[in-house]
């Protein structure tokens, strides 16, 4: 076995976690799970990401879910939406996709983004930051 000589130096940094920022989250970016039936799917990714409030949405399809809505014992096939924003965009995303999303009580988790390549960090903070072509 070889040992490849890698020259880090070259590689920018990770963003290390934050601690002086609410949740940690010095890297100003979320990731946000959302379950949709999978017809509405495709629509909702697509309009997070026209609006400016997602950078990226990846769609996993096939979920399988299973919850008790009114007492009783559901399963559903369903679609997660991995969605990526900015904390700054988080509340107008999450208005968003409440009021498009079928279900009552959507599920929408944002979830603190501690570390991650930065160039990638900073194209979502970016595209996030840009306004959608409506305003």
């Amino acid at each position: 076995m070889s040992e490849t000589n890698h020259d880090d130096s070259r590689d920018p940094a990770p963003t290390p976690p934050g601690e002086h920022s609410p949740g940690g989250n010095s890297t100003g970016c979320l990731v946000v799970l959302c379950t949709v039936p999978a017809e509405r799917a495709t629509e909702l990714a697509d309009l997070l990401v026209g609006e400016h409030l997602a950078s990226c949405v990846n769609l996993l399809r096939g979920v399988e879910s299973r919850y008790v809505w009114n007492d009783r014992l559901e399963v559903a096939q369903e679609t997660l939406l991995v969605i990526k924003t900015s904390a700054a965009r988080f509340e107008d995303l999450r208005a968003r996709l409440a009021e498009r999303h079928p279900y009552d009580a959507p599920e929408i988790v944002a979830l603190p983004v501690a570390a991650g390549h930065r160039p990638y960090l900073d194209w979502i903070v970016s595209h996030c930051g840009r306004s959608s072509p409506a305003s």
